[in-house]
């Protein structure tokens, strides 16, 4: 009997392994109500009606045998939702920078560090992103702020060895839906060893990033899952988006644990491995 842990797995088959937990997380999230939850308070924030009717807050429709029925609907839900989001984004968030030591290097560096917060609160767009968490949070119950480092942005830095250019890197922000976000549904939430984060990336780009990798990730589709009825409703996808150039790629967390000493951090592509590291935080 093998008694490798999944997450430890060689490169080719942890992609599959991976999948297997998402599988197990969506089945969950189907068995518990969550998925047609989520569907149906979505469809009342944008005015739909929750059960699919063809009432809606956009228009006056007629039903009824021969049209004798008006039906139209007023979207208090929106409204009491944008209430709540306008009294917590009132105050904007500020940082107060403070020095682990009291040398006078150390302290003269505060103001450095409040206005690079300040810029990355603002022109860095995390302020925006920590506000569209919000609003997804009023009719979803719960979603995902992810702070990352991105490697190849910024600006060119120099070049390696083989002649690829080397970027500065920069903080990377992201908001998930909380259906995007697989994690181990028999541990507590916040307290899993690991994520798989779903991202919605452009083929192109990512086939320029991994060259080795190109033909795997442009025969990728951009179908969606027809279970995934919650993320078809809110993205606006259908069955039938194999045509389009952005495709869900995983991105696989696993902390640091006394299993995976140095955690690990995968990209995976239509249950394919295609960058695999030690978790680099």
């Amino acid at each position: 009997m093998d008694f490798t842990y999944w997450a430890d797995s060689k490169p080719n088959d942890l992609g599959k392994e991976v999948m297997k937990k998402v599988s197990r997380f969506n089945d969950w999230c189907e068995r518990t109500g969550m998925t047609s939850l989520w569907a149906r308070s979505i469809r009342m924030w944008h005015g739909l009606d929750g059960s699919g009717g063809w009432a809606n807050s956009a228009a006056i429709t007629y039903g009824g045998q021969k049209g004798e029925n008006v039906l139209m609907r007023v979207n208090h839900y929106r409204s009491i939702g944008q209430g709540i989001y306008s009294l917590v984004t009132s105050t904007r968030p500020s940082f107060a920078p403070r020095a682990t030591n009291n040398d006078p290097e150390s302290i003269a560096q505060i103001p450095v560090a409040a206005n690079v917060l300040d810029w990355y609160l603002g022109e860095g767009g995390i302020e925006v992103k920590a506000k569209r968490s919000l609003e997804m949070t009023l009719p979803l119950g719960w979603t995902w702020h992810e702070m990352s480092w991105d490697p190849n942005a910024g600006e060119p830095y120099t070049k390696d060895d083989t002649g690829n250019v080397v970027y500065k890197g920069d903080v990377r922000c992201d908001s998930h839906l909380p259906f995007n976000v697989a994690y181990d549904i028999d541990a507590r939430l916040g307290d899993s060893d690991w994520v798989a984060v779903r991202r919605t990336e452009n083929k192109w780009e990512l086939a320029a990033l991994f060259p080795e990798q190109r033909d795997l990730i442009l025969s990728s589709s951009g179908q969606v899952d027809p279970s995934d009825e919650a993320l078809q409703v809110f993205d606006n996808l259908t069955k039938n988006a194999g045509d389009s150039d952005r495709i869900s790629v995983w991105h696989f967390y696993h902390k640091k644990t006394r299993a995976m000493p140095n955690g690990r951090y995968a990209i995976i592509v239509s249950s394919r491995t295609i960058f695999d590291a030690p978790l680099p935080y």
